[in-house]
Formats: C-alpha cells, sequence, structure tokens
C-alpha cells in the first residue's frame, strides 16, 4: 500500500493527512503555520520539496520569502513562525532569546 500521495506541484504527504501546513496568519513581517507532524521544517538531507518551507512557497508564492524564526523537529507538530524578511527574522530571533 502506497502510503503517500502527490500533487500537481510534486509535493507528497502521507496519505490521510489533509492539511500540509495551514496558514494560520499573515502579517507585513510574519507568517503563523500550523506544521503537522512528520513534514521538516526546511530543506536539509534527503528533504528537498517536502518541508514546510517549500510547500508554502509551492502553493502560496505571493507569501514571499520565508525564513524560519525557529523551529520544530520532524515529528512535532505545532505553531511555526516564519519572517518575511531578513531583518524581521532577525528581530525576533534576538526576541525569542530573551
Amino acid at each position: 500500500m502506497d502510503r503517500w500521495k502527490h500533487n500537481a506541484t510534486g509535493i507528497c504527504a502521507l496519505q490521510g493527512q489533509p492539511e500540509l501546513a495551514q496558514v494560520l496568519g499573515v502579517t507585513q513581517d510574519l507568517v503563523a503555520v500550523a506544521k503537522p507532524g512528520g513534514i521538516p521544517v526546511h530543506v536539509a538531507g534527503q528533504h528537498r520539496k517536502n518541508t514546510v518551507a517549500g510547500i508554502l512557497e509551492a502553493l502560496q508564492p505571493g507569501l514571499g520569502p520565508l525564513l524560519p524564526v525557529h523551529r520544530l523537529d520532524k515529528p512535532v507538530s505545532g505553531v511555526l513562525l516564519f519572517a518575511r524578511s531578513s531583518a524581521a527574522a532577525e528581530a525576533f530571533r534576538v526576541q525569542m532569546q530573551v
């Protein structure tokens, strides 16, 4: 039984996983996303397209460049924040370290 499904963008996901990465909110500086477990945040190792960042870039290119403010490990689900510019990313990283 094939556990993967593919869509027109070449992105694949586990069967039975309806939302690959649901956008919860967008501001001028930030995008909040509901990250499901089992998907890495960004490109690493064997993961190229099937990342939260890659999925968002393919399905919602108008969001612009997305830079992770923090990370959630691949098996972990939760709210993930992306900055929409390098200046915003640095500002959010500093705030999160306080």
